[in-house]
């Protein structure tokens, strides 16, 4: 599965009647807490998950996330501007 198909399957799964909601909400009566559920963020957090899980190795995070090596470096220095 492509790195974007990833991402978007993720979002999909947090989708509930067309509205993004937090699956950290436990019921109807509480108000979610704020997390961003957009795109940006939800790339931003699957590149550095994978990041780490491939020891901080550029090579190899590029290839589980199935994106060229200087495009990760590209989301890895915007990962760090923040």
């Amino acid at each position: 599965m492509s790195f974007f198909l990833q991402i978007w399957s993720q979002i999909r799964m947090r989708l509930k009647g067309g509205k993004l909601v937090s699956s950290l909400a436990s019921n109807n009566n509480e108000r979610a807490p704020s997390i961003d559920l957009s795109l940006a963020s939800a790339v931003k957090r699957r590149v550095r998950v994978v990041y780490e899980q491939a020891n901080q190795t550029q090579r190899r995070a590029a290839k589980l996330l199935a994106i060229s090596r200087s495009t990760l470096a590209r989301h890895l220095r915007g990962v760090a501007q923040e």
